[in-house]
């Protein structure tokens, strides 16, 4: 089992959400508590990047995590219209 470990951004972010979107959030950071990897990989970064998709309001989400030791990372929720554009800025200014 895996320790799930939420960033401040990411806490932030979801409560923004609505009630059923954060349930149907919760049941899959509980799938990566069990295995991490079962969720694509975000191609072209230097740290090994991976997503989990959902919608909220009709609108398409992606949790993206990072895997650390035992420990999985919440990074933060993006829109998936956006092209990771947002993850992009994100990760510019974490570095």
């Amino acid at each position: 089992m895996y320790e799930i470990v939420p960033t401040k951004h990411f806490l932030k972010q979801v409560t923004s959400l609505n009630e059923e979107t954060k349930k149907v959030l919760d049941n899959k950071i509980e799938l990566l508590r069990v295995n991490p990897f079962r969720f694509k990989a975000i191609e072209g970064y230097r740290a090994t990047l991976l997503r989990v998709r959902f919608s909220d309001r009709g609108k398409s989400k992606r949790l993206v995590y990072e895997v650390r030791g035992g420990s999985v990372i919440l990074w933060a929720i993006f829109d998936r219209d956006k092209e990771y554009k947002d993850l992009h800025r994100y990760l510019a200014q974490r570095a």
